[in-house]
C-alpha cells in the first residue's frame, strides 16, 4: 500500500514527529510511505534517522509521491485540514482520484483561528468572502473551506475522543493516540554532572518544559513560570529548564520575576529532547479544562510518561483517563499555585514520587507504543482501500 502523509508545516513541529513515527512503522509493516511538506524539506535533520521518503508539495504533485512501484498514493493522509494541506490534497487527488482521503484532527482548529484573529466564528462567518479571506491566516484552517474539506474525507483520525464532535456525522472516525519513540524516550538516570553543566543549581528542584509558546497556550505556560517563582519565594529553590520558541510575549513587560529561575535553551531537535527532559525531577503539563485543552492531546505527554518521571497534569484530555496518585498527579487545574503545591507534596513524600515514576512507566507501556498505533492505523487503511491495490 502506498501512503502519502501531508504535513501543514515543516519537520520541526511536534506533528512531524508523530507522522515520522507512523510512516516508519508502516514501512516496517510493508507499506511504502512518503511525507510531503510545504517548505523547508531540509528540516528533516531535526528528526534524526528516518526510513520514509520526504518530498516538497510541489515535487509530490509532479511525481505522485515517488513510490517505488510507480503508482500514485492509495491513501493520502492530511495532517489537519489547514489551508496548505487542503490545497495540496485537493490538487493531488485531482491527479489521483482513486486515492482515499484521510484527515487528522489534533486540535479544535476553529478555536485556534478565533484565538489568532480575535473574532468569534460567528463574526467571521458573517463577513463577505473577500474580507474573510483577508482576515483568515493562510496557515490555519479556513472557517468555510475547512469544514467542507472534512466532509470530503473518507475517514477522519482524531487525537482525542472529544474531537469527534467536530467530525461530520456521515464521515467515519478513528481515535489515534500519539506515542513515544522508544529509541529515545525511555527511563534515564538523573545525570547530576550534566545538570551542573547546564547551570542548574545542585540543590534545586528542576522542572522542564519542551514546546513553543503561542497565543493559544501562552497563559498556561506562564503558569509554569508562576509556579517556579512561587516555589522559590517559599524557600524551595526551583529552576525551570525550557526549550522551544516563543511566538508571543507572555511574561509581561517586566519579566524580572521569572527569568532568574529559568534556563531557556532555545530550539532543540526532537531526538535531543529526552536528554534534557531527563534532567527534571518532575514533568509538568500546565493547563485547565476548556475549549483549548478538552479537544487536544499534548504530544509531549507520552514522552513524559515514557521517561519514568512523576507527571503532573490537569484533569482534561489525558488527565480524564489517568488515575490520580497512581499513573500521575492529576490536578483539577494545573495553574501556578496548584503546580507549586503538587511539587511541594512530592518533595515531602519521596515514596509517592517513586510510586508515580513507576506508574508513569506502566501507563506508557500499556498505551504509548508506536508499533501498536501503526498496526491499528493500517487496519483502518485496509478497510478503505480495495484489496487489489495492496495485494
Amino acid at each position: 500500500m502506498n501512503v502519502l502523509f501531508a504535513l501543514y508545516g515543516d519537520f520541526t513541529s511536534n506533528s512531524a514527529t508523530h507522522v515520522a513515527q507512523l510512516a516508519d512503522e508502516l514501512i516496517a509493516l510493508g507499506c511504502d510511505c512518503t511525507v510531503a511538506v510545504p517548505a523547508h524539506p531540509e528540516s528533516i535533520v531535526h528528526l534524526g534517522k528516518t526510513r520514509f521518503r520526504d518530498r516538497l508539495f510541489s515535487a509530490a504533485l509532479a511525481d505522485g509521491g515517488g513510490f517505488r512501484d510507480g503508482r500514485g498514493p492509495d491513501v493520502v493522509h492530511g495532517w489537519t485540514p489547514r489551508e496548505p494541506v487542503r490545497e495540496f490534497c485537493t490538487a493531488l487527488r485531482a491527479r489521483h482520484p482513486e486515492a482515499r482521503l484521510v484527515l487528522h484532527l489534533e486540535d479544535h482548529e476553529l478555536h485556534l483561528l478565533e484565538t489568532k484573529v480575535g473574532h468569534t466564528l460567528d463574526e467571521l462567518l458573517a463577513l463577505p468572502a473577500p474580507e474573510l479571506d483577508r482576515i483568515a491566516p493562510p496557515e490555519l484552517t479556513h472557517p468555510r473551506r475547512g469544514p467542507r474539506f472534512l466532509q470530503e474525507a473518507d475517514l477522519v483520525t482524531v487525537l482525542v475522543d472529544r474531537l469527534r464532535e467536530l467530525v461530520p456525522a456521515e464521515v467515519p472516525c478513528q481515535v489515534l493516540w500519539p506515542a513515544a519513540d522508544a529509541r529515545f524516550f525511555h527511563p534515564r538516570p538523573l545525570d547530576r554532572a550534566f545538570r551542573r553543566s547546564l547551570g542548574l543549581a545542585p540543590d534545586a528542584t528542576v522542572l522542564a518544559y519542551n514546546g513553543n509558546v503561542h497565543e493559544s497556550n501562552a497563559a498556561e505556560v506562564r503558569s509554569l513560570y508562576v509556579a517556579t517563582a512561587l516555589l522559590n519565594r517559599s524557600g524551595q529553590p526551583t529552576q525551570l529548564l525550557r526549550t522551544g520558541r516563543d511566538f508571543t510575549p507572555f511574561l509581561g513587560a517586566d519579566d524580572s520575576w521569572a527569568r532568574p529561575f529559568t534556563i531557556h535553551l532555545g530550539h532543540f531537535s526532537n531526538y535531543q529532547q529526552p536528554v534534557l527532559l531527563a534532567m527534571a525531577d518532575y514533568l509538568v503539563q500546565p493547563g485547565r479544562p476548556g475549549r483549548f485543552n478538552d479537544y487536544r492531546f499534548p504530544s509531549k505527554l507520552p514522552e513524559f510518561f515514557a521517561l519514568g518521571r512523576p507527571v503532573i497534569l490537569p484533569r482534561t484530555n489525558l488527565g480524564l483517563v489517568t488515575r490520580h496518585l497512581e499513573d500521575a498527579y492529576v490536578l483539577d487545574r494545573a495553574d501556578g499555585e496548584s503546580i507549586a503545591a503538587a511539587v511541594r507534596h512530592l518533595r515531602a513524600d519521596p515514596a509517592l514520587a517513586a510510586h508515580l515514576a513507576e506508574g508513569a512507566l506502566a501507563f506508557a507501556a500499556r498505551h504509548f507504543r508506536w508499533p501498536d498505533t501503526a498496526q491499528r492505523l493500517l487496519t483502518v487503511y485496509r478497510e478503505l482501500v480495495p484489496a487489489a491495490a495492496h495485494a
